[in-house]
């Protein structure tokens, strides 16, 4: 589910009348929390560069990012000037470490439920074709660890698909559909209707 959180300064969401996001007691935090509660997997945007927002906006985003354990916060930047920090925001929200923890975080410890599987073989497939750096260990080590926390076969395809979402958002430069080089080989072998959700991932 794509929520428009657009950012966690409150004096931003004022300054643009995003006020709902404003509304009840409960912060922004607590709001996700909700949603992730009721079954569904919250994916953001998030804006850089409002005119209430300082060079610590960047340390905000990224925290607000790791306590909701969002794993994909899709970034709007409004600064030219600000275009260093949004470049090193995205390096961390995408090392392999803090992306998993995120998902290990609300799939295995908070018990997030799942619908029927839609895919087929993603992991399998990934497995034969990324053969990056350490990527491919990182992603047999989270998902052995899931596998032994969630017995549930949907569970360990979604968790594929985020590995896949992962791998396609970690690299390069890309196309004209957000594809880059190295991972036009890993989309053609995996099925169609996941392919969609993979590249809007990004």
């Amino acid at each position: 589910m794509l929520v428009g959180i657009e950012t966690p300064n409150e004096a931003a969401l004022r300054e643009t009348t995003k006020l709902q996001n404003l509304r009840a007691d409960r912060s922004l935090v607590d709001k996700v929390d909700a949603i992730q509660e009721a079954g569904l997997d919250v994916w953001c945007g998030l804006i850089v560069g409002f005119d209430s927002d300082d060079p610590g906006i960047f340390a905000r985003q990224r925290e607000f990012v790791e306590q909701s354990r969002i794993s994909h916060a899709m970034l709007g930047m409004s600064r030219e000037e600000l275009r260093a920090g949004y470049v090193a925001l995205q390096r961390e929200r995408h090392e392999p470490g803090a992306y998993f923890d995120r998902l290990d975080r609300l799939f295995p410890a908070a018990g997030f439920r799942f619908g029927r599987p839609r895919t087929v073989g993603v992991f399998m497939r990934l497995m034969l074709c990324v053969r990056e750096g350490g990527l491919p260990r990182e992603y047999r080590r989270r998902l052995w660890r899931l596998v032994r926390s969630r017995p549930e076969p949907e569970v360990w395809m979604v968790y594929a698909l985020k590995c896949a979402i992962h791998y396609h958002q970690q690299r390069g430069p890309t196309d004209g559909r957000g594809v880059g080089p190295g991972r036009e080989h890993v989309l053609r072998r995996i099925p169609r209707h996941a392919q969609a959700a993979i590249v809007s991932g990004a």
